[in-house]
């Protein structure tokens, strides 16, 4: 069967997201541990790095979410952290356990290179927060039922707000000229 130039091709689902197609979404188990392992050993430095440029929700997997939340509480209270403190608040198994944890206390040898794995980080979390936008932004102009300006509006304060929300703040004083 011929197609003329303006029959429309049979209608297929868009796809949505990257899982659809087959890609996994942007993260690093080894930034994201190499920050963890940074700030075991280094806390009040590393947690001062992170707070400058990294949400806590920057961790993807859970277990790295509650364990940055934990050592931050107990830096910012300061109370030295103990692993039977997870133990107490009965989070060591949902962190992997102590096996886990003793894995992650060596994963770097110092908190030295703690910046580089922030910004490993930030920069996944970034194109996370781009790919949701987007996926949200491709819904809402398939779904839309308003103004074309409204909707680009809209879309333009999407996109804004990803950088408006992990703006990085330098906190560096600088030098007298």
């Amino acid at each position: 069967m011929k197609m003329d130039l303006f029959d429309s091709p049979p209608l297929q689902q868009p796809k949505s997201t990257a899982r659809a197609e087959g890609r996994s979404l942007p993260f690093s188990e080894d930034g994201e541990k190499g920050v963890l392992c940074s700030l075991l050993l280094s806390p009040r430095d590393v947690l001062d790095l992170c707070q400058i440029k990294l949400r806590p929700e920057a961790f993807y997997a859970p277990a790295h979410q509650i364990l940055f939340n934990l050592v931050a509480e107990l830096v910012d209270s300061n109370k030295a952290y103990r692993f039977h403190y997870l133990k107490d608040r009965a989070q060591l198994d949902a962190i992997g356990g102590p096996a886990y944890l003793s894995d992650l206390f060596s994963f770097v040898p110092s908190a030295a290179n703690a910046d580089y794995y922030i910004d490993i980080i930030r920069e996944k979390y970034l194109l996370l927060q781009m790919i949701m936008t987007s996926n949200r932004v491709v819904s809402d102009c398939y779904d839309h039922h308003e103004e074309v300006d409204a909707l680009l509006d809209r879309v333009e304060q999407q996109i804004f707000s990803i950088t408006n929300d992990n703006v990085q703040t330098d906190l560096r004083p600088t030098s007298a000229r």
